[in-house]
Protein backbone atom coordinates (compact mmCIF):
# COMPACT_ATOMS: atom_id res chain seq x y z
CA UNK A 1 0.00 0.00 0.00
CA UNK A 2 1.37 3.45 -0.88
CA UNK A 3 2.12 6.21 1.57
CA UNK A 4 -0.70 8.27 0.02
CA UNK A 5 -3.23 5.50 0.70
CA UNK A 6 -2.05 5.20 4.30
CA UNK A 7 -2.42 8.96 4.77
CA UNK A 8 -5.92 8.92 3.29
CA UNK A 9 -7.05 6.02 5.48
CA UNK A 10 -5.57 7.63 8.60
CA UNK A 11 -7.39 10.90 7.83
CA UNK A 12 -10.71 9.08 7.37
CA UNK A 13 -10.26 7.14 10.62
CA UNK A 14 -9.43 10.34 12.54
CA UNK A 15 -12.49 12.18 11.24
CA UNK A 16 -14.68 9.16 12.03
CA UNK A 17 -13.46 9.10 15.63
CA UNK A 18 -13.75 12.89 16.15
CA UNK A 19 -16.78 14.73 17.63
CA UNK A 20 -17.48 16.86 14.61
CA UNK A 21 -21.26 17.11 13.97
CA UNK A 22 -22.84 14.68 11.55
CA UNK A 23 -24.18 17.65 9.61
CA UNK A 24 -20.66 18.06 8.17
CA UNK A 25 -20.35 14.48 6.82
CA UNK A 26 -21.25 15.57 3.32
CA UNK A 27 -18.53 18.23 3.41
CA UNK A 28 -16.00 15.72 4.74
CA UNK A 29 -16.82 13.12 2.08
CA UNK A 30 -16.55 15.69 -0.67
CA UNK A 31 -13.14 16.88 0.51
CA UNK A 32 -11.80 13.33 0.98
CA UNK A 33 -13.10 12.39 -2.47
CA UNK A 34 -11.26 15.37 -3.86
CA UNK A 35 -8.13 14.20 -2.09
CA UNK A 36 -8.41 10.81 -3.84
CA UNK A 37 -8.94 12.39 -7.24
CA UNK A 38 -5.98 14.67 -6.87
CA UNK A 39 -3.85 11.77 -5.64
CA UNK A 40 -4.70 9.68 -8.74
CA UNK A 41 -4.23 12.55 -11.17
CA UNK A 42 -1.07 13.79 -9.56
CA UNK A 43 0.70 10.47 -9.92
CA UNK A 44 1.23 10.96 -13.63
CA UNK A 45 1.15 14.68 -14.20
CA UNK A 46 2.34 16.58 -11.13
CA UNK A 47 5.90 17.04 -10.14
CA UNK A 48 6.94 16.33 -6.59
CA UNK A 49 6.86 20.00 -5.56
CA UNK A 50 3.33 20.43 -6.97
CA UNK A 51 2.15 17.34 -5.08
CA UNK A 52 3.54 18.78 -1.84
CA UNK A 53 1.59 22.01 -2.34
CA UNK A 54 -1.55 20.01 -3.14
CA UNK A 55 -1.21 17.97 0.07
CA UNK A 56 -0.71 21.15 2.10
CA UNK A 57 -3.95 22.55 0.70
CA UNK A 58 -5.80 19.30 1.38
CA UNK A 59 -4.63 19.14 4.98
CA UNK A 60 -5.81 22.78 5.42
CA UNK A 61 -9.20 21.77 4.05
CA UNK A 62 -9.44 18.95 6.58
CA UNK A 63 -8.64 21.36 9.40
CA UNK A 64 -11.37 23.68 8.11
CA UNK A 65 -13.89 20.80 8.36
CA UNK A 66 -13.04 20.31 12.01
CA UNK A 67 -13.29 24.07 12.71
CA UNK A 68 -16.74 24.21 11.10
CA UNK A 69 -17.88 21.25 13.13
CA UNK A 70 -16.68 22.68 16.42
CA UNK A 71 -18.30 26.04 15.71
CA UNK A 72 -21.64 24.30 15.17
CA UNK A 73 -21.35 22.12 18.25
CA UNK A 74 -23.49 23.51 21.07
CA UNK A 75 -23.85 21.51 24.27
CA UNK A 76 -27.47 21.21 25.37
CA UNK A 77 -28.34 22.18 28.94
CA UNK A 78 -28.86 19.27 31.31
CA UNK A 79 -32.49 18.54 32.09
CA UNK A 80 -33.75 16.19 34.75
CA UNK A 81 -34.37 15.76 38.43
CA UNK A 82 -32.10 17.88 40.58
CA UNK A 83 -30.82 19.90 37.61
CA UNK A 84 -31.77 23.55 37.47
CA UNK A 85 -32.12 25.15 34.06
CA UNK A 86 -29.70 27.94 33.18
CA UNK A 87 -31.05 31.37 34.14
CA UNK A 88 -32.53 33.48 31.37
CA UNK A 89 -30.53 36.53 30.29
CA UNK A 90 -31.37 39.67 32.22
CA UNK A 91 -33.78 41.71 30.08
CA UNK A 92 -32.61 45.16 29.04
CA UNK A 93 -34.48 48.04 30.69
CA UNK A 94 -37.08 49.74 28.55
CA UNK A 95 -35.98 53.22 27.55
CA UNK A 96 -38.83 55.71 27.53
CA UNK A 97 -38.77 59.36 26.57
CA UNK A 98 -39.74 62.05 29.05
CA UNK A 99 -43.44 62.91 29.02
CA UNK A 100 -44.41 65.84 26.85
CA UNK A 101 -45.27 68.70 29.23
CA UNK A 102 -47.59 70.12 26.58
CA UNK A 103 -49.50 66.91 25.76
CA UNK A 104 -53.20 67.69 25.63
CA UNK A 105 -52.73 71.35 26.62
CA UNK A 106 -55.05 73.80 24.80
CA UNK A 107 -53.18 76.04 22.37
CA UNK A 108 -54.30 79.48 21.24
CA UNK A 109 -52.62 81.14 18.26
CA UNK A 110 -52.30 84.91 18.07
CA UNK A 111 -50.60 87.45 15.85
CA UNK A 112 -48.91 90.02 18.07
CA UNK A 113 -47.54 93.41 17.16
CA UNK A 114 -43.76 93.42 16.76
CA UNK A 115 -41.60 96.42 17.58
CA UNK A 116 -37.92 96.49 16.77
CA UNK A 117 -35.98 98.48 19.32
CA UNK A 118 -32.45 97.28 18.52
CA UNK A 119 -30.40 94.63 16.74
CA UNK A 120 -29.20 93.03 19.96
CA UNK A 121 -30.52 91.42 23.13
CA UNK A 122 -33.62 93.04 24.57
CA UNK A 123 -33.86 91.73 28.09
CA UNK A 124 -35.58 93.37 31.02
CA UNK A 125 -38.70 95.41 30.35
CA UNK A 126 -40.68 97.78 32.59
CA UNK A 127 -43.44 100.36 32.35
CA UNK A 128 -43.90 103.91 33.58
CA UNK A 129 -47.05 106.02 33.41
CA UNK A 130 -46.72 106.74 29.70
CA UNK A 131 -44.22 104.31 28.14
CA UNK A 132 -42.78 100.82 27.94
CA UNK A 133 -39.03 100.73 28.61
CA UNK A 134 -36.47 98.21 27.35
CA UNK A 135 -32.93 97.56 28.51
CA UNK A 136 -30.90 96.35 25.52
CA UNK A 137 -27.28 95.55 24.78
CA UNK A 138 -27.15 98.70 22.65
CA UNK A 139 -28.75 101.07 25.15
CA UNK A 140 -31.99 102.15 26.77
CA UNK A 141 -35.14 102.51 24.65
CA UNK A 142 -38.75 103.50 25.24
CA UNK A 143 -41.91 102.67 23.30
CA UNK A 144 -45.06 104.71 22.92
CA UNK A 145 -47.82 102.23 23.90
CA UNK A 146 -50.31 103.87 21.54
CA UNK A 147 -48.30 104.30 18.34
CA UNK A 148 -45.80 101.51 19.14
CA UNK A 149 -43.01 103.78 17.96
CA UNK A 150 -39.64 103.13 19.66
CA UNK A 151 -37.21 105.82 20.72
CA UNK A 152 -33.55 105.30 21.55
CA UNK A 153 -32.72 107.16 24.76
CA UNK A 154 -28.97 106.50 25.09
CA UNK A 155 -26.27 104.14 23.83
CA UNK A 156 -24.76 102.62 26.99
CA UNK A 157 -25.28 98.84 27.08
CA UNK A 158 -27.88 98.07 29.74
CA UNK A 159 -28.59 94.85 31.57
CA UNK A 160 -31.06 95.11 34.45
CA UNK A 161 -33.96 97.52 34.74
CA UNK A 162 -36.85 98.38 37.03
CA UNK A 163 -39.33 101.24 36.93
CA UNK A 164 -41.77 103.05 39.15
CA UNK A 165 -44.48 105.26 37.65
CA UNK A 166 -42.08 108.23 37.44
CA UNK A 167 -38.55 106.79 37.51
CA UNK A 168 -36.51 104.28 35.51
CA UNK A 169 -33.52 102.51 37.07
CA UNK A 170 -30.94 100.67 34.95
CA UNK A 171 -27.59 98.96 35.48
CA UNK A 172 -24.39 99.03 33.49
CA UNK A 173 -23.01 95.54 34.04
CA UNK A 174 -19.46 96.18 32.80
CA UNK A 175 -19.25 99.77 34.00
CA UNK A 176 -20.42 98.86 37.50
CA UNK A 177 -22.94 101.70 37.80
CA UNK A 178 -26.61 102.16 38.60
CA UNK A 179 -28.37 105.02 36.80
CA UNK A 180 -31.72 106.76 37.28
CA UNK A 181 -33.69 108.24 34.37
CA UNK A 182 -36.51 110.75 34.44
CA UNK A 183 -39.22 109.72 31.91
CA UNK A 184 -40.36 113.33 31.57
CA UNK A 185 -36.98 114.47 30.20
CA UNK A 186 -35.30 111.14 29.24
CA UNK A 187 -32.24 112.33 31.13
CA UNK A 188 -30.23 110.00 33.31
CA UNK A 189 -27.75 110.29 36.15
CA UNK A 190 -25.32 107.75 37.57
CA UNK A 191 -26.21 107.46 41.23
CA UNK A 192 -24.15 104.53 42.51
CA UNK A 193 -20.97 102.66 41.71
CA UNK A 194 -20.79 98.95 42.57
CA UNK A 195 -17.87 96.56 42.20
CA UNK A 196 -19.76 93.30 41.67
CA UNK A 197 -21.24 93.67 38.18
CA UNK A 198 -24.73 95.03 38.95
CA UNK A 199 -27.40 93.01 37.16
CA UNK A 200 -31.13 92.87 37.91
CA UNK A 201 -33.03 95.50 39.89
CA UNK A 202 -36.15 95.58 42.06
CA UNK A 203 -38.04 98.52 43.57
CA UNK A 204 -40.18 98.46 46.70
CA UNK A 205 -41.27 101.41 48.79
CA UNK A 206 -38.27 103.72 49.21
CA UNK A 207 -35.56 101.21 48.28
CA UNK A 208 -33.91 99.92 45.13
CA UNK A 209 -32.39 96.44 45.42
CA UNK A 210 -29.52 95.49 43.11
CA UNK A 211 -28.33 91.91 42.51
CA UNK A 212 -24.55 91.98 41.99
CA UNK A 213 -23.97 89.07 39.68
CA UNK A 214 -20.30 88.44 40.51
CA UNK A 215 -20.17 90.18 43.85
CA UNK A 216 -21.96 87.51 45.93
CA UNK A 217 -24.06 90.29 47.44
CA UNK A 218 -27.14 92.45 47.10
CA UNK A 219 -26.94 96.23 47.41
CA UNK A 220 -29.77 98.32 48.85
CA UNK A 221 -30.05 101.89 47.60
CA UNK A 222 -32.17 104.76 48.84
CA UNK A 223 -34.63 105.48 46.02
CA UNK A 224 -34.52 109.23 46.63
CA UNK A 225 -30.81 109.90 47.04
CA UNK A 226 -29.37 106.84 45.31
CA UNK A 227 -27.02 106.32 48.25
CA UNK A 228 -26.02 102.81 49.24
CA UNK A 229 -27.90 101.97 52.44
CA UNK A 230 -26.76 98.40 52.97
CA UNK A 231 -24.89 95.52 51.42
CA UNK A 232 -26.17 92.02 52.10
CA UNK A 233 -23.42 89.44 51.63
CA UNK A 234 -24.27 85.92 50.60
CA UNK A 235 -22.67 83.17 52.68
CA UNK A 236 -22.14 79.43 52.30
CA UNK A 237 -23.35 77.91 49.03
CA UNK A 238 -25.13 81.15 48.17
CA UNK A 239 -21.77 82.84 47.66
CA UNK A 240 -20.70 80.25 45.08
CA UNK A 241 -23.19 81.27 42.39
CA UNK A 242 -24.23 84.38 40.50
CA UNK A 243 -26.86 86.83 41.79
CA UNK A 244 -29.19 87.41 38.85
CA UNK A 245 -32.97 87.68 39.12
CA UNK A 246 -34.42 89.75 41.97
CA UNK A 247 -37.88 90.87 43.13
CA UNK A 248 -39.22 92.68 46.20
CA UNK A 249 -42.61 93.04 47.92
CA UNK A 250 -43.85 93.54 51.50
CA UNK A 251 -42.91 89.94 52.33
CA UNK A 252 -39.27 90.30 51.47
CA UNK A 253 -36.61 90.42 48.77
CA UNK A 254 -36.07 87.31 46.67
CA UNK A 255 -32.85 86.60 44.78
CA UNK A 256 -32.08 83.81 42.31
CA UNK A 257 -28.56 82.41 42.55
CA UNK A 258 -27.64 80.61 39.36
CA UNK A 259 -24.82 78.10 39.47
CA UNK A 260 -25.70 76.95 42.98
CA UNK A 261 -29.42 76.25 42.46
CA UNK A 262 -30.53 78.48 45.34
CA UNK A 263 -33.22 81.07 45.91
CA UNK A 264 -32.40 83.44 48.78
CA UNK A 265 -34.91 85.44 50.80
CA UNK A 266 -33.79 88.67 52.47
CA UNK A 267 -35.63 90.34 55.33
CA UNK A 268 -35.76 94.10 54.54
CA UNK A 269 -36.31 94.90 58.20
CA UNK A 270 -32.90 93.51 59.17
CA UNK A 271 -31.04 93.43 55.82
CA UNK A 272 -30.14 89.81 56.58
CA UNK A 273 -30.72 86.50 54.81
CA UNK A 274 -33.94 85.01 56.20
CA UNK A 275 -34.11 81.78 54.21
CA UNK A 276 -32.28 79.77 51.56
CA UNK A 277 -34.33 77.45 49.35
CA UNK A 278 -32.55 74.71 47.45
CA UNK A 279 -33.59 73.68 43.94
CA UNK A 280 -32.17 71.23 41.41
CA UNK A 281 -32.31 73.69 38.54
CA UNK A 282 -30.83 77.14 37.89
CA UNK A 283 -32.87 80.10 39.20
CA UNK A 284 -31.25 82.69 36.97
CA UNK A 285 -34.17 84.61 35.47
CA UNK A 286 -36.95 86.99 36.43
CA UNK A 287 -39.04 86.49 39.56
CA UNK A 288 -42.79 87.09 39.98
CA UNK A 289 -44.34 87.42 43.44
CA UNK A 290 -47.76 86.59 44.86
CA UNK A 291 -48.88 86.46 48.51
CA UNK A 292 -48.87 82.67 48.39
CA UNK A 293 -46.37 81.92 45.61
CA UNK A 294 -42.94 82.89 44.29
CA UNK A 295 -42.30 82.03 40.62
CA UNK A 296 -38.71 81.91 39.38
CA UNK A 297 -37.45 81.53 35.81
CA UNK A 298 -34.45 79.41 34.83
CA UNK A 299 -33.84 81.67 31.77
CA UNK A 300 -31.32 80.15 29.32
CA UNK A 301 -29.83 77.77 31.90
CA UNK A 302 -32.63 75.21 32.05
CA UNK A 303 -36.24 74.43 31.11
CA UNK A 304 -38.00 74.56 34.47
CA UNK A 305 -40.15 77.09 36.30
CA UNK A 306 -39.71 77.14 40.07
CA UNK A 307 -42.64 77.43 42.49
CA UNK A 308 -41.90 78.38 46.12
CA UNK A 309 -44.35 78.89 48.99
CA UNK A 310 -43.34 82.14 50.78
CA UNK A 311 -45.42 81.17 53.83
CA UNK A 312 -43.16 78.19 54.54
CA UNK A 313 -40.06 79.03 52.45
CA UNK A 314 -40.34 75.58 50.88
CA UNK A 315 -39.92 74.45 47.31
CA UNK A 316 -43.33 73.39 46.01
CA UNK A 317 -42.52 72.27 42.48
CA UNK A 318 -40.20 72.52 39.49
CA UNK A 319 -42.36 72.52 36.39
CA UNK A 320 -41.01 71.46 33.01
CA UNK A 321 -42.10 74.06 30.50
CA UNK A 322 -40.20 72.66 27.56
CA UNK A 323 -37.25 75.01 27.17
CA UNK A 324 -35.45 78.15 28.30
CA UNK A 325 -37.80 80.76 29.69
CA UNK A 326 -38.05 84.36 30.80
CA UNK A 327 -39.52 85.85 33.95
CA UNK A 328 -43.24 85.33 34.41
CA UNK A 329 -45.97 87.95 34.36
CA UNK A 330 -49.13 87.52 36.45
CA UNK A 331 -52.56 87.75 34.84
CA UNK A 332 -55.70 86.94 36.88
CA UNK A 333 -53.57 85.08 39.40
CA UNK A 334 -51.87 82.84 36.83
CA UNK A 335 -48.15 83.03 35.97
CA UNK A 336 -47.38 83.22 32.25
CA UNK A 337 -43.80 82.33 31.30
CA UNK A 338 -42.26 83.43 27.95
CA UNK A 339 -40.82 80.41 26.20
CA UNK A 340 -39.59 80.73 22.59
CA UNK A 341 -42.50 82.01 20.52
CA UNK A 342 -44.97 81.04 23.22
CA UNK A 343 -46.47 82.14 26.49
CA UNK A 344 -46.93 79.16 28.80
CA UNK A 345 -49.43 79.36 31.66
CA UNK A 346 -49.12 77.32 34.86
CA UNK A 347 -52.06 76.42 37.06
CA UNK A 348 -50.90 77.22 40.63
CA UNK A 349 -53.25 74.59 42.07
CA UNK A 350 -51.77 71.69 40.08
CA UNK A 351 -48.35 73.03 39.02
CA UNK A 352 -49.06 71.89 35.48
CA UNK A 353 -49.03 73.75 32.18
CA UNK A 354 -52.71 74.36 31.40
CA UNK A 355 -52.69 76.93 28.57
CA UNK A 356 -50.36 77.90 25.72
CA UNK A 357 -50.45 81.01 23.57
CA UNK A 358 -48.36 80.68 20.42
CA UNK A 359 -47.46 83.56 18.15
CA UNK A 360 -45.67 83.84 14.84
CA UNK A 361 -43.02 83.92 13.60
CA UNK A 362 -41.58 80.81 15.21
CA UNK A 363 -38.05 82.26 15.05
CA UNK A 364 -38.58 84.34 18.19
CA UNK A 365 -36.46 83.61 21.25
CA UNK A 366 -38.20 85.10 24.28
CA UNK A 367 -36.26 86.91 26.93
CA UNK A 368 -37.86 89.15 29.58
CA UNK A 369 -41.48 90.27 29.84
CA UNK A 370 -43.62 92.91 31.52
CA UNK A 371 -47.29 93.73 31.91
CA UNK A 372 -48.82 97.11 31.11
CA UNK A 373 -51.25 99.04 28.93
CA UNK A 374 -53.57 96.01 28.65
CA UNK A 375 -50.88 93.85 27.08
CA UNK A 376 -47.97 91.53 27.74
CA UNK A 377 -44.71 92.80 26.26
CA UNK A 378 -42.05 90.18 25.53
CA UNK A 379 -38.43 90.96 24.64
CA UNK A 380 -36.24 88.76 22.49
CA UNK A 381 -32.62 87.94 21.83
CA UNK A 382 -32.70 89.68 18.42
CA UNK A 383 -33.93 93.11 19.51
CA UNK A 384 -37.66 92.73 18.85
CA UNK A 385 -40.52 93.13 21.32
CA UNK A 386 -43.81 91.27 20.88
CA UNK A 387 -47.01 92.88 22.16
CA UNK A 388 -49.83 90.44 23.03
CA UNK A 389 -53.13 92.02 24.11
CA UNK A 390 -54.55 90.68 27.35
CA UNK A 391 -57.90 90.05 25.69
CA UNK A 392 -56.17 87.64 23.26
CA UNK A 393 -55.36 85.30 26.14
CA UNK A 394 -57.72 82.43 26.93
CA UNK A 395 -60.00 83.05 29.88
CA UNK A 396 -59.27 81.31 33.18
Amino acid sequence: MSDDSLTMDALRDWLADSDYPRSTEAIADTVLGSIGSIRQDSGSSLRVAQRRFAWIGLIAAAVAIVAIGLSQFRPQPAVGPGVSPSPSPTPRPTITSAPDPFAGVPLTQVEPDFIRVSRSDTGYLSVTDDAVWAATSSGLARIDPTTLEPEQIEQTPRFGMAASPDTVWVTDFDGGTVSRFDPATNEGTDVAELSGNPAALAIHDDSVWVAQQRGASVARLDATSGNIVAGIAMTGASADGFMKGIAADPQGVWVGVSGSGLVVRIDPATNEVAAVIETTTSPCGGIALQPDAVWVSSCFDDHYAIHIDPRTNELVAQIDIGGSNGGAVLVDGYPWFPRGNRLVRIDPATDRVDQIVEFTPKAFESFGATLGFDAIWVGSSDGRIARIPIDALPSP
